[in-house]
């Protein structure tokens, strides 16, 4: 529960997702929680602002799971562990900001 998915088809009420390391499956829509995740993918830094240099909130290491709750260019804001802030896009997997 809470790994982020990516849905890569769809047919009726089923839907194929892709997780991180690249595993397709189908599955039913029901199944699927709206709520959206981000996968940590390399070591990187959680700042207070989405910009680089900013106040470091937490440093997040590869596989750490979060809340993608929003997007400024590049960057996305992500939720972990009670802490909120904002890691460059690149440094995770599953941080589309279409739909936010």
């Amino acid at each position: 529960a809470g790994l982020p998915l990516r849905v890569t088809a769809e047919s009726g009420p089923w839907r194929r997702v892709a997780d991180p390391d690249g595993a397709e499956v189908w599955m039913h829509a029901q199944n699927l929680d709206a709520r959206r995740t981000a996968y940590v993918t390399q070591a990187t830094t959680l700042r207070r602002q989405a910009r680089e240099g900013a106040q470091a909130v937490a440093y997040l290491q590869s596989g750490v799971i979060g809340a993608l709750t929003g997007c400024d260019g590049s960057w996305a804001r992500f939720a972990v562990g009670g802490r909120v802030g904002w890691v460059e896009a690149g440094a995770l997997w599953g941080a589309d900001c279409a739909g936010l």
